[in-house]
C-alpha cells in the first residue's frame, strides 16, 4: 500500500547511523514554547457494583497522581532532543511546588502566576483492573490570562525573541494565547510551530484558522477537518485548503491506529503506525509535534519527519497518562529495531 511504501523507502534508503545523526543535529536549536498550563490527574478505582438506592454504578478509590500535562509535558519532551528549551507559561495559585519540581531543570521558566485563578486540572477516573477510562472531570471552565500578565509577556517577547530559532505553540485553547499574543506571534520572525488542539473544553472555538500564518502545524484529522467542514472528503483537501489559508508548506497530520500523513512542496508521505495496542493516547501528539517540529525547522527529509514522528507516537502511547517522556535513548532504540 501507499502507506507501506515511505516506510520501506525509508528502510532502504536511510541507515540506522544516519537516522541517528539527524536526531544528533537537532540538539542545538533554541526552542520557545508557549502555551496552555495544564495538570493530568489520574485516579484509579475499581468498580464495585450498582448503588443500592440510584440507577448509577459506584467505584472504590485506590490511588491518585498528579503530572505535567499541556506546555510542561511539550517542554519537557523537547529536552530529549534538544538542550535549549525556554517555556512561557501562566500558572493559578495551586500546586506550585509540583510544577516547580517535575519540569525539567535545564528548561529556562518564564512562568507567570495568576493567583485569582487554579491551574486547570484535568481529571481522568481509570478502571484499574481493565485500565480503562471511565470519566473526566475539570475543575475549572478556563483560564483567561489578565492584562498585566499579556503585557509582561509581550514584554519579554519583545525583548528576548532574538534569543530563540523557533516558537513552537502547544495551543489548548485554555487562554493563554490571547488576541494580543496571537498577534504578536503572527508578526514575528521566527519559524513558528503550532499545534491548536480540540477538547471538551473548547470543541469547535479554537481551530487552526485562527492563526494566519505558520512555518509547520501538527494536528490529527479532526482538528484538521472541522474548520473546513471537510467530514467525510478526501483529506488531501483540507491540506490543501489549511496550505492555502496559513501560507504553510509543512503538515503532519496525525491518523491514530492508521499513521500519519506528511505534506511538503505538493507532495505527500504516508507512514503507518507502529503499534496496535496503545495503552493511552494522552500525549501522542504533544510528543509526535515536540520531535516532528524540530525536523521541519530543520528541513529533514520529508520522508523521515512522519517517519519519525510515529516512531515517539508508538512509544509514547505505552506510557499511562504524562507520567515520564521518551528519552532519545529510548526512541533510538526502537527506531534500530523497526530498521532491522
Amino acid at each position: 500500500t501507499g502507506l507501506n511504501k515511505i516506510f520501506i523507502h525509508v528502510v532502504k534508503n536511510f541507515s540506522t547511523e544516519q537516522i541517528f545523526e539527524i536526531l544528533k543535529s537537532i540538539k542545538s536549536i533554541r526552542v520557545l514554547v508557549i502555551g496552555d498550563a495544564i495538570l493530568d490527574e489520574y485516579i484509579g478505582c475499581d468498580m464495585l457494583d450498582r448503588s443500592g438506592k440510584e440507577p448509577l454504578i459506584t467505584y472504590k478509590f485506590l490511588d491518585s497522581k498528579i503530572s505535567l500535562g499541556g506546555s510542561f509535558f511539550v517542554a519537557n519532551q523537547l529536552t530529549a532532543f534538544t538542550n535549549n528549551v525556554t517555556l512561557i507559561t501562566c500558572i493559578g495559585n495551586n500546586d506550585y511546588e509540583l510544577i516547580e519540581t517535575s519540569l525539567n531543570k535545564n528548561i529556562e521558566r518564564c512562568i507567570f502566576i495568576q493567583n485569582s485563578n487554579k491551574t486547570i486540572i484535568k481529571t481522568i477516573y481509570i478502571n484499574n483492573y481493565k485500565k480503562v477510562k471511565v470519566f473526566e472531570v475539570y475543575n475549572v471552565d478556563e483560564f483567561k490570562i489578565n492584562e498585566e500578565i499579556e503585557e509582561k509577556i509581550i514584554k519579554y517577547l519583545e525583548n528576548n525573541i532574538h534569543r530563540f530559532d523557533m516558537i513552537l505553540v502547544p495551543d489548548f485553547g485554555h487562554g493563554l494565547i490571547s488576541p494580543i499574543i496571537l498577534d504578536y506571534l503572527m508578526r514575528c520572525n521566527k519559524f513558528l510551530a503550532i499545534n491548536c488542539q480540540l477538547n471538551a473544553g473548547n470543541l469547535g472555538f479554537n481551530v487552526i484558522t485562527k492563526y494566519k500564518r505558520a512555518d509547520f502545524v501538527s494536528l490529527n484529522e479532526r482538528e484538521l477537518r472541522l474548520p473546513f467542514y471537510e467530514k467525510n472528503s478526501d483529506i488531501i483537501i483540507s491540506i490543501n485548503k489549511l496550505s492555502k489559508v496559513l501560507s504553510l508548506n509543512k503538515i503532519n497530520i496525525t491518523l491514530g491506529k492508521f499513521g500519519s500523513i506528511y505534506y511538503e512542496d505538493n507532495s505527500t508521505f504516508f507512514v503507518p503506525s507502529f503499534t496496535n495496542n496503545p495503552l493511552d493516547t494522552i500525549g501522542a501528539g504533544d510528543a509526535v509535534l515536540s520531535l516532528t517540529s524540530l525536523l521541519a525547522y530543520k528541513n529533514i527529509k520529508p520522508q523521515l519527519i512522519p517517519f519519525l514522528g510515529n516512531s515517539i507516537g508508538a512509544l509514547v502511547v505505552k506510557i499511562m497518562g504524562n507520567e515520564r517522556v521518551v528519552g532519545f535513548g529510548e526512541l533510538k532504540k526502537f527506531i534500530a529495531y523497526i530498521m532491522k
